[in-house]
């Protein structure tokens, strides 16, 4: 049997618990999460144990010295003590029971055990002591794999480019959580403002204030001026900053070249905003009657824009234009003439669009209500950049590959710490063929002649009564499927920014499981608990 050695500095831990590449990284800084662990035991023999289940973290305290975390799955007290590593990856840890409750603080003469093997591929065995109900201890033998956290880094800047004087702030977009207190250490960030109208030409210190931002993985930079149309801004930010578990920043993919290295020494990522004059206001629209190709319910897709200092979401429905035509004819919505289908398919998609930005409090054209709409915006026509990076996505058209009653798959974003794509083929996006309200269906199907309904040439009383409720027919299949399109929709981006199922209000958007009543309804609309989260994760319009 080998002596254990004294508790290892954070180099050597690492070095020791380290996954393949990992080993020849820097040693951690103090405080710093080195090793996290998902475990999973057993008490007892065969049927007569139970399963026990919880999270070990390894850190490094601010001596260097191992600190070793224990954590129930059900929500007991938690156990924290020194740990030692000695040859072969053998870590032990004595808890002391001190400020403990419960029938963990029976005993508080010897500290209770615990003895791991870490193995070199992330795997970690071994068992720890647990108080029994008469005061004893019983080992509980447990194994888990090493959990390797995303690296901590910056994905995005709200926005890159809008109007100096309708941008009070720039938002910054984390892999992960953040630690509020690295904010004001030395060397976390600087920011540097152009002075004269040359690209690229003299630049001085801007002050101001970097902060947390709507969620854990948000901050905010607020200048102590007002930013000023033409002159960029250059943000550095330093490995000072620092997540929750004490990870520095390091370099994201969207870093641009370091301007002022020497400005900020340890600077390891530089975002950049490019204000621009102010945007006039739009002329008022005269109250013309729609055009030849205006829907007459709804509105055209075009009218759909990216707003700036929004989150911006493209609804692709070209991607899948092929399946998007069997899901309208599915519904009874096509007719074979080319023309007829396609102002068809465009009151669906403008009405659909229409009723998922009502549901985040925007106007029926996606234009924002200031003090009640949520800083997204959503876009028909794909915008510049690549999604999942420079904007979000969901795709639209067909069914899932596998389940036939999924209506829409998307990445679940706690905290909108990302643009995500929601495109993967036939496994995520929305799915139309299986959406259907309670009278999402045209029945005789479409026809050629339907299009006079649809292109604005008819007008109820203009022909037999039999037109007139042939018209309306058509027009309550293309209104009452668009609303639960844009109701499914809205729960799915719901999802990718940080909306988890809720099933509170009977009317509410974010249930698991729905119904074509409930498709159907528009007072639908998103429930207390996900309004508030809605709050942080977006913020609303000013």
């Amino acid at each position: 049997m080998r002596q254990l050695r004294p508790a290892l500095t954070a180099a050597a831990l690492l070095a020791s618990l380290a996954v393949g590449p990992a080993a020849a990284q820097d040693p951690p800084a103090p405080s710093e999460v080195v090793g996290r662990y998902e475990l999973r035991g057993r008490t007892g023999w065969w049927v007569f144990g139970r399963t026990v289940r919880a999270t070990l973290v390894v850190a490094a305290g601010p001596d260097g010295a191992l600190v070793v975390t224990r954590s129930p799955g059900d929500g007991g007290d938690d156990l924290v003590g020194p740990g030692a590593l000695a040859g072969g990856g053998v870590l032990t840890v004595a808890f002391p029971r001190r400020g403990l409750t419960g029938a963990l603080a029976d005993d508080a003469r010897r500290p209770l055990a615990a003895r791991y093997v870490v193995g070199r591929d992330g795997r970690l065995t071994g068992w720890c002591e647990l108080p029994t109900a008469r005061g004893g201890t019983r080992r509980v033998q447990e194994r888990g794999q090493r959990v390797v956290l995303p690296p901590f880094v910056v994905t995005g800047l709200l926005p890159e480019r809008g109007p100096a004087d309708a941008t009070p702030r720039l938002e910054l977009a984390l892999s992960r959580a953040l630690d509020p207190a690295s904010l004001d250490a030395p060397g976390a960030w600087a920011a540097f403002e152009d002075q004269d109208d040359v690209p690229g030409g003299t630049f001085a210190p801007l002050p101001g204030r970097l902060a947390p931002g709507a969620s854990p993985a948000r901050a905010t930079f607020t200048p102590a001026r007002p930013f000023r149309a033409g002159r960029e801004v250059r943000l550095l930010l330093g490995a000072a900053l620092r997540a929750e578990d004490g990870a520095p920043l390091a370099r994201g993919e969207g870093s641009r070249p370091l301007s002022f290295p020497d400005a900020l020494p340890g600077a390891v990522h530089e975002v950049r905003f490019a204000p621009t004059a102010p945007t006039p206001p739009a002329p008022p629209t005269p109250p013309n009657p729609p055009a030849p190709d205006e829907p007459r319910v709804g509105v055209p897709p075009s009218a759909f824009r990216a707003w700036p200092g929004t989150d911006v979401w493209h609804v692709d429905v070209a991607s899948r234009a092929a399946a998007l035509l069997q899901d309208l004819a599915a519904h009874g919505l096509r007719s074979g003439d080319a023309e007829t289908d396609r102002l068809a398919r465009d009151l669906v998609v403008g009405q659909m669009v229409s009723w998922c930005a009502r549901k985040y409090g925007r106007t029926p054209r996606g234009e924002p209500v200031p003090g009640v709409s949520w800083r997204i915006s959503f876009t028909v026509a794909a915008p510049a950049g690549r999604p999942g990076v420079d904007h979000s996505r969901q795709v639209v058209g067909g069914r899932h590959r596998w389940f036939s009653g999924t209506l829409g798959n998307s990445w679940y974003d706690e905290g909108n710490r990302r643009r995500e794509d929601n495109a993967r083929d036939g496994r995520m996006g929305l799915f139309p063929r299986v959406i259907f309200g309670e009278a999402s269906t045209l029945s005789p199907p479409l026809r050629a002649t339907d299009r006079r309904f649809l292109d604005g040439r008819y007008r109820l009383g203009d022909g037999t009564a039999e037109d007139d409720r042939r018209m309306a027919a058509v027009l309550r299949a293309i209104d009452d499927w668009s609303h639960a399109l844009g109701s499914v929709l809205a729960h799915e981006i719901g999802h990718s920014v940080g909306l988890e199922h809720d099933g509170s209000d009977p009317l509410g958007l974010m249930h698991a499981q729905t119904n074509r009543a409930l498709m159907s309804d528009p007072r639908a609309a998103f429930e207390a608990g996900s309004r508030a989260r809605l709050d942080r994760n977006l913020g609303r319009d000013e």
